[in-house]
C-alpha cells in the first residue's frame, strides 16, 4: 500500500468511465453544467445541509483558499505539529493567506486537545501589533499518523474555538478514511451546518 498523496496515482476505472460519459455532448462550463450540479447535490445529501462547493484541482488549493477566507495576513492559524498544512503544503498557506503564521500547539501529542489551547493562550503574546493573534484552528482528519478526531472531540475543540473567537478548518486529507474508521455519517463532524 502506498500512503502518498492521492494525486500520485492514476484515476480509478469508475472515474475514467464517468469522465468519458461527461465528455459526450455539449454543456455550459464554469460550474453551470449538470455534472457540477449533481456533485453539489451529492455533497448536500452527504453532509445533510445546504452548502456551496467550489471545486479546485488539489487539496492544497482547497486548504489554502479556505484558510485565506478565514484569516488576515497578520493573524495566526493554530495546528498540530505534524499538520498536513504545516509539513506537506510547503509555503502555500502563507502565500494564499498573505502571510498568516502557522503555529503548532500540540506539544508532541497525537491530537490537539482543549489543554493545548489553555497552554497556548496562557503563553501567547497579546501585544498588538507585535504578536500575531490566533484566528483559526486547522485539524487534519485523519491525521498524518492515522489518528482520527471523533465527532465529540471535534465538538470540544469547536467549543473552545468559539469561546476564543477562532474559526475551525478541517483539512480533509483522509476524511473518507476517518468516516469509515468511525462508522458515522460525515455530517456528524460539522456542527453549525443549517439543515435543508
Amino acid at each position: 500500500m502506498i500512503f502518498g498523496s492521492d494525486n500520485q496515482t492514476g484515476a480509478s476505472a469508475n472515474v475514467l468511465e464517468m469522465m468519458t460519459v461527461a465528455n459526450r455532448g455539449y454543456t455550459q462550463g464554469y460550474g453551470n453544467d449538470q455534472w457540477t450540479k449533481q456533485a453539489i447535490d451529492a455533497l448536500k445529501r452527504t453532509f445533510d445541509c445546504e452548502l456551496e462547493a467550489y471545486f479546485v484541482s488539489t487539496g492544497t488549493a482547497a486548504n489554502t483558499l479556505a484558510l485565506s477566507c478565514l484569516v488576515q495576513p497578520w493573524e495566526a492559524i493554530l495546528c498540530h505539529h505534524q499538520a498536513h498544512i504545516l509539513l506537506d503544503e510547503s509555503t502555500a498557506p502563507e502565500l494564499f493567506t498573505g502571510g498568516a503564521r502557522m503555529v503548532s500547539i500540540s506539544n508532541g501529542s497525537g491530537k490537539i486537545t482543549a489543554e493545548h489551547f489553555d497552554h497556548y493562550f496562557k503563553n501567547a503574546g497579546r501585544d498588538l501589533p507585535h504578536n500575531p493573534q490566533a484566528r483559526a484552528l486547522s485539524i487534519t482528519q485523519a491525521s498524518e499518523v492515522g489518528l482520527v478526531y471523533t465527532p465529540d472531540e471535534v465538538r470540544a475543540l469547536s467549543d473552545v474555538c468559539k469561546a476564543n473567537g477562532l474559526f475551525v478548518h478541517m483539512d480533509g486529507a483522509r476524511f473518507a478514511n476517518a468516516v469509515a474508521s468511525l462508522g458515522c455519517p460525515p455530517a456528524e463532524f460539522f456542527l453549525k451546518c443549517p439543515k435543508r
